[in-house]
């Protein structure tokens, strides 16, 4: 009837043995106990119990206590963990959630809105996390209406610049191979803004044959930094197919941790006019060299026949 206990069994010196359970399978050790009887300081052997353990119902019982303290101990730490998420969200996750949602929605043309948080529970002093998070958010947005007005006043200021002197801007990033042209590039040509792709391909195939090895060269040259600017002056088609010349003029403005250049930005100038005036102008300095030189020829001579015509006069005053 004792517990974990499958045998037991108890033998006499004598050789008697007397046992009670079920007998121990093979592989069963038993625990051995000496039997002693004591008497006037004298100790005498008289036998040895002998136990056989079952470990059967103590795992079984010790299984089912650690499954109940595993199963109590996960339905706590949920609880808690339950507990502690609410808690959040109330405290930071709602707040933040908020500031999330307002800050997606600030564009250009809502910068005025201050960001308020409208979930939280407040407390009393100033410094709190949370405070301390919405005013940075105004802060930064303060200044990004700052920054704005200072963009939009020098967008003004290039826009007028550009217009006067009637120049397009190209903006090619060099990952992608596509180029952006602004509407007075198109226009300047006579083409409609958009009218033409912005690709590499599609400004190359308009550039004078003459002209796009040497461009090409030059570009390279630059992007590779052999060259310190990029300046050049081509001929490239307009709506009506003739050519304008073009000055072209650029720079890097952004490169990768390798020093890889990322984007070149530059613009376009409409020089044909000025073209025109130095072809006129060399075609007269040729003419007036001519000029000059048929002026030399014939003074020349009129040196050699001048002495010609007064020997031919004085030979018929003698004949």
């Amino acid at each position: 009837q004792v517990p974990w206990i499958s045998h037991c069994r108890i033998m006499e010196n004598g050789g008697k043995v007397w046992q009670a359970g079920n007998k121990p399978e093979s592989g069963q050790a038993p625990l051995s106990f000496p039997m002693n009887h004591i008497s006037r300081g004298k100790t005498t052997q008289i036998g040895i119990l002998e136990i056989t353990p079952d470990f059967g119902p103590l795992q079984a019982n010790l299984k089912s206590i650690i499954l109940k303290t595993v199963a109590m101990q996960t339905l706590n730490a949920f609880a808690i963990a339950v507990v502690i998420l609410i808690l959040f969200y109330l405290l930071a996750g709602r707040p933040l959630s908020d500031i999330a949602h307002q800050a997606a929605g600030i564009t250009a043309d809502n910068l005025d809105m201050p960001i308020k948080l409208k979930f939280r529970i407040k407390g009393d002093k100033l410094d709190d996390e949370l405070d301390i998070l919405e005013m940075a958010l105004n802060k930064m947005r303060t200044n990004l209406i700052q920054a704005f007005k200072d963009l939009r006043i020098n967008e003004e200021r290039l826009e007028m610049a550009l217009a006067g002197a009637n120049d397009g801007i190209w903006d090619w990033d060099l990952e992608t191979n596509h180029i952006h042209f602004d509407d007075r590039y198109y226009t300047m040509l006579g083409y409609a803004p958009n009218e033409f792709k912005s690709s590499f391909e599609a400004w190359e195939s308009r550039v004078h044959k003459d002209d796009i090895r040497r461009v090409e060269e030059t570009i390279k040259r630059y992007l590779s930094g052999d060259i310190d600017a990029y300046i050049q002056e081509f001929r490239f088609l307009n709506k009506s197919g003739k050519y304008q010349w073009i000055r072209a003029k650029g720079k890097i403005t952004v490169r990768d941790g390798n020093n890889t250049p990322l984007r070149f930005i530059g613009t376009h100038q409409d020089i044909t006019d000025r073209k025109l005036a130095q072809e006129r102008f060399q075609q007269a300095q040729k003419m007036e060299s001519i000029g000059n030189l048929a002026g030399g020829i014939a003074h020349d001579f009129n040196n050699l026949l001048f002495p010609i015509i007064g020997m031919s006069e004085l030979l018929m005053e003698v004949f």
